[in-house]
């Protein structure tokens, strides 16, 4: 495309032309003028280029009618997010809030005038955490471990006890990682992954039903680990969280680093736990 840069340059004269990739842009005083380029553009690229404009992608437009360009609407002393940008910026969000996304959009945004999509990136400001749990003979000797992502920062928890059941461990790594994030929090969400169906319906489905009949099942037995799930109570009360389940030893790789945590410290082992900043993790995630 230099060649055609040199033709609307040198042949055309154009004094206001702007060019991305095969999107461009000429500004006129005058509609008839602009119509005249349109025939020359037009003949220069099929005789020397053998390329064709496309017939529904050349506008005339007047700048208080605004000019689309490069995903925005751009006025004579400001510029919009298309709609259709907008709505595929906020689809994207939803499928992937990270926080890379979310700086490559906030960068971009700051160029015009999008208040509530901008807000709406600053509000998916979150901390995620993966949970496991491990008992060696369960019930035997136990391990647990939380990992904790926040925006700019990763921190890897892990303990063990002598003696315990794998359910828990399971919630004991939910208990302390969310008594973390607590200290750490700036009031975002929270969206914790667990591979303990457990720990998941226990929390989405079943703790109200067994806190309405005095910490009993509906077969009116005493609900298992009462201790545990009260703490787990405290732990994320005051707090947003998306419980989340993830299958475990399915590849995923927080999963499985939490797995290997909490089996090491069931094994008696103190494994090198990560505290540090996040562009230093090398986990995947």
């Amino acid at each position: 495309m230099n060649e055609f840069d040199r033709f609307v340059k040198h042949k055309i004269k154009a004094k206001h032309y702007i060019r991305y990739a095969d999107d461009f842009i000429l500004l006129s005083h005058g509609k008839t003028e602009l119509e005249n380029n349109i025939r020359y553009i037009e003949c220069y690229l099929k005789d020397n280029l053998k390329l064709e404009l496309h017939p529904d992608k050349v506008f005339i437009k007047t700048l208080s009618s605004g000019v689309d360009f490069l995903g925005w609407v751009h006025f004579l002393h400001h510029m919009v997010l298309r709609t259709v940008t907008k709505r595929r910026m906020v689809k994207r969000l939803a499928m992937n809030n990270s926080q890379e996304t979310k700086t490559s959009y906030l960068g971009m945004l700051r160029w015009g005038e999008c208040a509530k999509i901008e807000e709406c990136c600053k509000l998916k400001r979150m901390i995620t955490i993966y949970t496991d749990g491990s008992s060696r003979g369960n019930p035997g000797p136990g391990g647990w471990a939380g990992v904790l992502i926040t925006d700019t920062k990763v921190i890897e928890i892990g303990g063990g006890e002598g003696h315990a059941t794998n359910n828990r461990m399971e919630l004991t790594g939910a208990i302390r990682s969310l008594e973390l994030a607590k200290t750490i929090s700036n009031g975002e969400n929270i969206e914790l992954h667990t591979d303990s169906e457990y720990v998941m319906k226990g929390m989405t489905l079943w703790i109200k039903g067994w806190q309405a009949k005095g910490w009993k099942t509906a077969a009116k037995k005493p609900v298992l680990n009462q201790d545990l799930w009260q703490e787990l109570l405290v732990a994320s009360a005051g707090l947003s969280v998306d419980w989340k389940y993830v299958a475990g030893h399915s590849g995923h790789d927080l999963n499985e680093r939490c797995d290997e945590i909490a089996t090491s410290f069931a094994d008696g082992v103190t494994p090198n736990l990560y505290n540090g900043e996040r562009s230093g993790y090398t986990i995947a995630r």
